[in-house]
């Protein structure tokens, strides 16, 4: 049949009063989906995803004593599984601090079968303290930057949409926003560190950066699941016209079909679905059941660390279907 790759990211609304968001100067509680890392900076015990692009250990020395005391900084970093915030929990939190960090989601190892994962888990079985310099030496420098993937991160646009300024590494963010005028860009050695204090403290500055990133990446409707609709029906468009098959029938004639297919295969689909999801949660149990680097209690406590996130991500399905 052949197959069309479109070049897409990850990514899905009043005026701005920075003086309202004040409960914190800086919430960096940014979590991804499993295919990248948990969170701004987690600790190695807590995620399969240990490359040179995800591993931003620096962020966490924003919660350090020094810098917290030094610049009297009001800051809310975790790297612990039960302080994850999920649903309207990050919502609320981020829409009440100055600013949230952020940085590019992306990869720079294939894993092409899971052995980078096996070898990572014996690994961390053999020293379960041991620190991502040690694994990336012992285990990923070799597969470590044969690919360089790169994207701009949903939470770039959930921050956006919120008008939550933000601080972000350097980065490509598919060239969709700018430093200076989307977002305080935050150099990886901390060199302009001082220069973002006085940055937080500047409310017209911080109105600018998120009003920007607001007018570009929401208010223009140019990213949002419309806009991806539209980029997949002009590819589709441009493939049928070699072998088009006209019809006489109407959009909502089309609409009514596809509704009454739907129908008809419902119980089967949600069969499928079910059988599917009772996989998928069988494999994970027997993988950290046989997994080296969880021991004893660890194990189960994993368990019900994967349990609550599945859970999170699989009651809106229910409530839609």
């Amino acid at each position: 049949i052949g197959m069309n790759i479109l070049d897409s990211f990850n990514e899905f609304f009043k005026k701005t009063n920075i003086k309202q968001k004040e409960k914190l100067d800086i919430i960096g509680k940014v979590y991804w989906n499993n295919s990248i890392s948990d969170s701004i900076y987690k600790s190695l015990n807590e995620t399969n995803d240990w490359n040179s692009i995800n591993h931003i250990i620096t962020f966490n020395t924003l919660s350090s004593i020094y810098y917290i005391k030094k610049y009297n900084l009001n800051v809310d970093i975790s790297v612990r599984e039960e302080d994850r915030l999920y649903g309207k929990d990050w919502i609320e939190s981020l829409s009440h601090c100055r600013a949230t960090l952020g940085t590019e989601s992306g990869a720079s190892v294939w894993d092409r079968d899971g052995g980078v994962a096996r070898e990572l888990d014996e690994a961390l079985g053999r020293n379960p303290h041991a620190s991502f310099e040690e694994l990336f030496d012992e285990v990923l420098k070799p597969h470590d930057g044969k690919l360089l993937y790169s994207s701009i991160s949903p939470r770039i646009f959930e921050a956006a949409a919120l008008k939550t300024p933000q601080i972000l590494f350097p980065g490509w963010y598919n060239e969709l926003i700018e430093p200076g005028v989307h977002y305080f860009e935050l150099k990886k050695d901390f060199s302009n560190f001082e220069e973002m204090v006085k940055i937080l403290k500047d409310d017209d500055f911080l109105s600018d950066l998120a009003e920007n990133a607001y007018r570009d990446l929401i208010a223009s409707k140019m990213h949002n699941e419309d806009s991806l609709g539209l980029l997949v029906n002009e590819s589709l468009e441009e493939r049928w016209g070699i072998n088009s098959v006209e019809t006489t029938s109407s959009l909502k004639q089309i609409e009514n079909s596809i509704n009454e297919v739907e129908k008809k295969y419902k119980t089967s689909k949600a069969l499928s679905n079910f059988s599917a999801e009772i996989t998928f949660g069988i494999q994970h149990f027997l993988k950290v059941i046989n997994n080296p680097r969880y021991r004893g209690l660890r194990k189960f406590k994993r368990l019900y660390e994967i349990f609550l996130r599945y859970w999170t991500h699989l009651k809106p399905r229910l409530v839609r279907s």
